[in-house]
């Protein structure tokens, strides 16, 4: 048995969030040594104090308090409920297990030391190409729900690819404008590595493509396109679409491209790739490919 802080999160929105933290680890990571206080509780004060210029939401009106309470491992909770059974089921009292104290690690969203065995881990992808979810820690549901963008706003929030289900960072991490996902049947959200599957599958709708004006791409590898049995059409390779490095051409230039090829497009597959893009998404080029349909 050991001592650690109860911390109760009171949530603008939603239920009571309770943690279980390390004392020693969370004091020195505000900068709180033992010179500045001669209790526990005193020690908690000064914490509490700190954590109070904490924005633990965007409407800055979640609170919440500390406490001192005991941990136990799960031997030592098995005992006390043996000693203590019948009081505790009359209070409905659970005992806070933890059988590995000095494991801990910070989480990701508030920055709170916890103990490691009592954080949540949600499965989360920084890109649709990553094979290993981001491995960020949370103390509570509520910090990754605020890590996620549900609560307040954020420059990096997530969404669940309709396709394979995982939750997907919107944006790339390492390359900020980078959208990773993309709209299908008018409001689902693909991520780019599903979209870039399909595309490569069954390829552009051709009508709807010129139906919306809309140019359906990717940011893809020429020598995978090329090994997938992709060609470039002829007169499309690096077509200038809006704003770019050498110049301005109107969208129509291109629709047009596409409409002296229909024939010829719609019974391929055809995939879009995208050279480059201006910042802001004003303009940039774009190559098409085609390949034949495998007959059934």
């Amino acid at each position: 048995m050991q001592q650690a802080i109860m911390f109760t999160l009171s949530p603008a929105y939603g239920d009571d969030q309770v943690m279980y933290l390390p004392i020693e680890e969370n004091l020195l990571n505000e900068n709180i040594f033992d010179d500045e206080y001669e209790t526990l509780e005193e020690a908690l004060e000064l914490l509490t104090h700190k954590w109070k210029s904490q924005d633990w939401d965007y409407d800055k009106k979640t609170t919440f308090t500390l406490k001192l309470v005991d941990v136990y491992t799960t031997s030592e909770a098995k005992e006390v409920q043996k000693q203590l059974s019948l009081f505790i089921k009359e209070k409905g009292i659970e005992l806070p297990i933890v059988d590995n104290p000095s494991d801990t690690d910070k989480c990701h969203e508030f920055g709170i030391i916890c103990f490691t065995e009592l954080m949540y881990e949600p499965e989360r992808y920084s890109r649709p190409f990553d094979t290993r979810p981001t491995g960020n820690k949370f103390s509570c549901w509520y910090a990754a729900d605020c890590d996620e963008g549900r609560i307040y706003s954020k420059d990096y929030t997530y969404f669940e690819c309709e396709c394979c289900q995982r939750t997907i960072c919107e944006q790339n991490p390492s390359n900020g404008w980078m959208v990773q996902y993309r709209i299908v049947n008018d409001c689902e959200m693909m991520c780019t590595k599903c979209y870039e599957e399909q595309m490569m599958s069954e390829g552009v709708d051709i009508d709807k493509m010129l139906e919306e004006k809309t140019i359906p791409g990717l940011f893809a590898s020429s020598s995978e396109l090329e090994a997938a049995g992709f060609e470039r059409v002829e007169d499309m390779d690096g077509v200038l679409v809006g704003s770019g490095y050498s110049g301005y051409q109107s969208e129509d230039v291109f629709f047009q491209k596409i409409k002296d090829r229909y024939d010829e497009l719609k019974s391929k597959i055809v995939f879009i790739e995208y050279d480059t893009m201006a910042i802001g998404g004003l303009g940039g080029y774009v190559t098409v490919w085609a390949k034949s349909k495998i007959e059934d």
